[in-house]
């Protein structure tokens, strides 16, 4: 991650190909790393997108099934 915003997907992208090729522990770890680093380097907030998906994979939400559904997440990514 270089801190550009227009690439505020991918953490969602890699956070959901971790979890859909069963590494769970790895996605959630995805996800406390972008949150640092967006925390530490940009001074925001995880957007809706990123902070659903990590919700979603705590409950194993059958969404994540459909990769349509995790694209749909990151057309919005991060939140002042």
């Amino acid at each position: 991650m270089d801190g550009r915003a227009s690439d505020a997907g991918t953490p969602v992208r890699a956070a959901d190909a971790l979890y859909r090729s069963g590494r769970q522990s790895d996605a959630l770890h995805q996800f406390h790393r972008t949150k640092q680093h967006l925390s530490d380097e940009l001074g925001v907030i995880p957007g809706r997108p990123l902070l659903r998906l990590y919700e979603d994979i705590l409950a194993h939400d059958s969404s994540l099934e459909s990769a349509e559904s995790v694209l749909r997440r990151t057309e919005s990514g991060i939140a002042r």
